[in-house]
């Protein structure tokens, strides 16, 4: 498992080509994701991404592209959903 250092590193190199809002700290990003691992560490970037995405689409119907940003709340939820995923996993070994 990596440590808070390494999972800031981490997640750093995956969201450096995803605009951030103002209220994302990676600092605070790493602390909360103790226990992931890097492939989670991942995961949870994409799917932060792709959950502001979606909210930007919504709130922009019509339009081919909707420019978006990842918010703290954003990667509040993806982490509930790589938490859910993870547990399942852990319950079908």
């Amino acid at each position: 498992q990596p440590d808070r250092h390494a999972r800031a590193a981490i997640i750093g190199v995956h969201c450096q080509d995803s605009p951030l809002d103002t209220d994302v700290a990676l600092d605070e990003l790493a602390e909360m994701t103790d226990g992931l691992n890097g492939a989670e560490l991942a995961a949870l970037c994409q799917q932060a991404k792709m959950l502001a995405i979606q909210a930007s689409v919504e709130s922009q119907p019509g339009r081919d592209f909707a420019p978006f940003t990842v918010t703290a709340a954003h990667f509040a939820a993806a982490f509930q959903a790589v938490r859910r995923a993870q547990k399942l996993y852990a319950s079908e070994r």
